[in-house]
């Protein structure tokens, strides 16, 4: 009754603070306490390794810089477990008010002849003969749409995009979906295994679009004679485990 209490606290404890590369260890030292069982207590290991990497959050962050001189500036924060929900939260600044802004994240398909290729943001000498970075112009950077960032996140084709309000041009944008059904969708449309390794997320980039331009400057707000273009590549990050 002792040795199995003991082993109860053992796996109980090994549940709690499981790490992949401890399963041998922690199964020959088990496997020693009792003189028997191994094959099993491998396999209990397994499971509790396994649920903990499904219940484990992870987390993810891209620091955005402007593009075009657009003068946006923010965070965006990425966490999800396997199991719980895929969440996205974007503070931006500098954004022209009184207008929709698009922003997805980016990078290349895991089904295509780039798919171990990093998105990165463009540089400033990307931008063509006008000066001006078009969307065009950046995707050999930062690939194209893969996620966008809207109302709903699934399904993928994009819905309704944040509208910044009249004033600063501050964006605070939060949304989540169930990580399984945003796997479902993105494997769905990429050929992949419905893994987390699909996504690659640090292999992307978050872009958020959308500011007036005039006589070739891009312009936070309006003036007249001013375009507004939406699809214009504003705000750029990296998204880097955190």
């Amino acid at each position: 009754m002792k040795t199995n209490l003991t082993v109860s606290k053992v796996m109980n404890s090994v549940k709690q603070n499981s790490q992949p590369g401890l399963k041998g260890i922690l199964a020959l030292l088990l496997c020693a306490f009792v003189f028997a069982g191994c094959d099993r207590l491998e396999e209990q290991l397994e499971d509790i390794i396994n649920e903990a990497e499904e219940q484990e959050v992870k987390m993810f962050e891209a620091y955005l810089t402007p593009l075009n001189n657009s003068g946006v500036t923010g965070k965006a924060t990425i966490k999800y477990s396997l199991n719980g929900n895929f969440e996205v939260m974007i503070n931006a600044k500098g954004l022209s008010p009184n207008r929709v802004h698009p922003q997805h994240i980016h990078g290349f398909a895991p089904d295509g002849d780039m798919k171990n290729k990093d998105a990165v943001c463009p540089p400033a000498s990307a931008a063509g003969d006008d000066g001006i970075l078009s969307l065009p112009e950046g995707l050999p950077y930062y690939g194209p749409v893969l996620v966008p960032l809207d109302d709903n996140l699934v399904p993928l084709n994009a819905g309704s995009f944040p509208f910044v309000g009249i004033g600063a041009g501050d964006l605070s944008y939060h949304k989540m979906t169930a990580t399984k059904e945003l796997l479902q969708a993105f494997d769905n449309m990429y050929d992949g295994t419905q893994t987390e390794k699909d996504l690659m997320l640090i292999n992307r980039v978050i872009v958020i679009h959308g500011a007036f331009v005039k006589d070739g400057v891009v312009m936070q707000r309006y003036s007249e004679g001013a375009e507004y273009m939406p699809a214009l590549p504003v705000a750029c990050g990296e998204i880097m485990k955190k």
